[in-house]
């Protein structure tokens, strides 16, 4: 009986899932694709573990695959800042005396601003702008970035323009 009702609904989920595929632009087909794929696969992990055929345990790591991809792409939208990160924990004497003096006074100094900014040299304001787009728009608070780094980037990017044009 329960096998017959899982049934019927696998089928009426399947005709429903194909009206909507049918429906949709090109484009938005892939993103249904896995989107559904991941409810799918979901729906036969709970089926699994219902029926005793899969220890809960797997499942509930199966259920953290998603967090450990969110964790690796933040990870990733970080790694500009781990070398300023490292200099700071190796205790540069530069490095702490600058970020010193910026906790106080607000300024920024040029070295610093290039660290953050991942610049080796300084050629141009463009060269500083579009290296602050690409970071912002890794960094931004709306994609997932911090506003302290978001803050940082901004600061950098005023020390870097005032310090090209003077």
């Amino acid at each position: 009986m329960i096998n017959s009702l899982l049934l019927i609904i696998a089928v009426i989920g399947l005709l429903y899932a194909i009206k909507t595929f049918r429906q949709l632009p090109p484009a938005g087909r892939k993103q249904f694709i896995i989107k559904y794929g991941l409810y799918f696969a979901a729906a036969i992990l709970l089926l699994l573990v219902i029926t005793g055929r899969l220890h809960w345990v797997a499942a509930g790591l199966a259920a953290l695959l998603p967090m450990i991809q969110k964790l690796f792409y933040t990870g990733m939208r970080l790694m500009p800042f781990l070398k300023y990160w490292q200099a700071k924990q190796q205790g540069k004497p530069n490095t702490e005396q600058t970020s010193s003096a910026t906790s106080f006074s607000g300024k920024m100094s040029v070295k610093e601003a290039q660290e953050i900014m991942g610049l080796t040299s300084l050629e141009s304001v463009a060269q500083v702008s579009k290296r602050h787009k690409e970071l912002m728009q890794k960094m931004h608070p709306d994609r997932g970035g911090s506003d302290y780094l978001a803050a940082q980037i901004n600061q950098a990017k005023e020390t870097l323009t005032n310090h090209l044009k003077a």
